[in-house]
Formats: structure tokens, sequence, C-alpha cells
């Protein structure tokens, strides 16, 4: 069989100009292939964030904080809106 991927930014639908002395950096993109079936597969994704992608200060524990942003803002997500979702939780 064949297997396609396309990962990343498509340079014939996305445009980002750039002033003189601005960057753009993409996010990353991580991906994994296992043989042997989609739970061998998920088990390295975890071992592979687990032992490479995680800060080491959060490497084996569990987050202080996690605020689902999807549900509640979906794609209108600004820093102001995680912030005052963040009071609300803490007020509870």
């Amino acid at each position: 069989g064949r297997i396609r991927i396309n990962a990343g930014l498509n340079p014939t639908m996305f445009k980002w100009h750039l002033a003189g002395g601005e960057s753009f950096e993409t996010p990353e993109c991580a991906l994994v292939y296992s043989g042997a079936g989609l739970e061998a597969m998920s088990h390295t994704y975890h071992e592979l964030y687990q032992r490479y992608l995680i800060p080491e200060a959060w490497y084996k524990t569990v987050p202080p904080v996690l605020i689902n942003t999807w549900e509640s803002m979906y794609f209108d997500v600004s820093h102001a809106k995680v912030l005052d979702l963040a009071r609300a939780a803490a007020a509870c």
C-alpha cells in the first residue's frame, strides 16, 4: 500500500508577509509510525512526548492547570479571554 503524509504549511494556500527584520516560526509537527497497530503507535507517540518534548520540570507530573480553550472559545482565542477563563475557574 501507499502512505501519503501532508504536514506543515501549504505554500499555495498560505501566505505570510514579513517586513524587514521580522521572522516567522512554525509550530512543531510530531509524527510517529508503528507497524504493530494503533495501540503500539499510541504508546510510541506518548513515549516521544514524555521523553523528548515535555519540559523536564513537568516530566512525570500532573500539570497544576489545564484550560480547554477549544470547548469555550473555538478559534476565537485571545490572551485576555484565556485570562478571563482562568479567573472564572479560580473563583469556583
